[in-house]
């Protein structure tokens, strides 16, 4: 069963590359965003809103590999906001992060 979190269509051809790819797939996902999602954090802290808008660009585009559309439109949004330099993204760091845990637990699902 597919999650609302997540484009069923994207994840029904990630799953036809098989069981065990697919698995290993979203595992890979699951490790690379959750760093990324870190990354995210610690970047705004620091106020760095380059690493930001490259860390959010990253995590969009993989996002989108897994149909998890919402996370990727939320990483857009600080792309932009943060292009023409200094940026207060905090909160959108922090709806990304409470996404991710979403689309984590969605995935979670999928592989069971």
């Amino acid at each position: 069963m597919v999650s609302s979190r997540l484009d069923p269509e994207t994840l029904a051809g990630l799953r036809d590359l098989g069981p065990d790819e697919f698995r290993e797939l979203v595992q890979l996902y699951l490790n690379e965003a959750a760093a990324r999602v870190s990354g995210l954090q610690t970047m705004a802290e620091r106020g760095d809103s380059q690493s930001l808008s490259k860390l959010a660009h990253s995590l969009m585009g993989s996002s989108l590999g897994f149909g998890a559309n919402t996370l990727a439109g939320f990483c857009s949004e600080i792309e932009q906001a943060t292009a023409g330099g200094a940026a207060d993204v905090q909160e959108l760091v922090e709806e990304v992060t409470a996404e991710f845990d979403r689309v984590r637990a969605a995935l979670k699902d999928e592989l069971q």
